[in-house]
């Protein structure tokens, strides 16, 4: 009995930039997060909530991408600890993990834990209906 060969397609080829005068490979990295705000607050257990002051307007530093992040949720989700902080003036939204960095059965060598604190994306504040990730 012949078994049945599964074609492959032909992986892309690896893609490169220059960065500071360096070749280097560009790899992209799958993320966690659903492509639109609304898909990822359905899932999200939240812990804490806090009001956010809109001012309004788009700053100058939000052209810049310097957002004034103020905290604006944490919970639990997707197996990660989230935390969400909003721009006043913008409403674009980061998303960072924030959960403990540890592998289970592992002795710790005497240290504490630590948090990964890391940024998982960013949802775009300019179209206020549809936010997506960028």
């Amino acid at each position: 009995m012949a078994v049945p060969r599964v074609h492959r397609p032909d992986p892309e080829p690896a893609r490169f930039i220059t960065i500071e005068g360096r070749k280097a490979q560009v790899v992209e990295k799958p993320t966690i997060l659903p492509p639109q705000l609304t898909s990822l607050l359905e899932v999200f257990e939240v812990i804490a909530v806090h009001p956010i002051p809109r001012l309004g307007g788009f700053a100058r530093s939000c052209a810049d991408m310097d957002h004034e992040l103020q905290l604006w949720a944490t919970g639990f989700t997707y197996g990660h600890d989230l935390r969400l902080s909003k721009c006043i003036h913008c409403g674009s939204i980061e998303v960072r993990d924030v959960s403990l960095d540890g592998l289970l059965g592992l002795p710790t060598g005497g240290q504490p834990l630590r948090r990964r604190d890391q940024v998982l994306g960013w949802y775009s504040g300019r179209r206020r209906a549809a936010r997506e990730y960028r």
